[in-house]
């Protein structure tokens, strides 16, 4: 096993690398099995094979695309400007992304917000394809994956 932080060989499975001082799998930056190093996005090790990603928290990516059913644009946003994870913004940026252009098409499907509605028209085909796109995007977020 190696320490996914600083790449150094471990001994067992200890709760701390006694190089780096991290946990052993909470870095992205090298393989478990093989030391090699890899990215936050790689799923796969190129050298070894092994699987590198789905082994970390994945509770933001989700609250990313959960958010956006509730607070719209405005929960996304925030989690990409307050994260420093790359995989983490990466699913804040498409949740962001998809509900900035959910309110384009609906502005221009619909027409401008009006006083007294929330939207002119019938809203059928956005709140469709809301409902399709929502529950989509967590699942696949927490298994670390980008659904696109």
């Amino acid at each position: 096993m190696y320490c996914r932080s600083c790449g150094k060989e471990l001994t067992g499975t200890p709760e701390f690398c006694l190089d780096c001082g991290a946990r052993p799998m909470a870095g992205s930056g090298f393989c478990p099995a093989c030391g090699a190093a890899t990215t936050a996005m790689t799923g796969i090790c190129t050298k070894c094979g092994a699987r590198v990603a789905g082994r970390g928290d994945n509770t933001l990516p989700v609250l990313a695309h959960i958010l956006g059913l509730f607070t719209g644009w405005l929960g996304p946003l925030i989690i990409l400007l307050v994260t420093k994870e790359e995989r983490v913004k990466n699913h804040a940026r498409m949740a962001l992304n998809w509900q900035l252009s959910f309110i384009i098409y609906s502005i221009v499907c619909h027409g401008a917000p009006k006083t007294g509605h929330l939207w002119a028209g019938q809203k059928r085909p956005v709140v469709g394809s809301y409902k399709v796109h929502h529950p989509v995007c967590p699942v696949k977020a927490s298994s670390a994956c980008l659904w696109r």
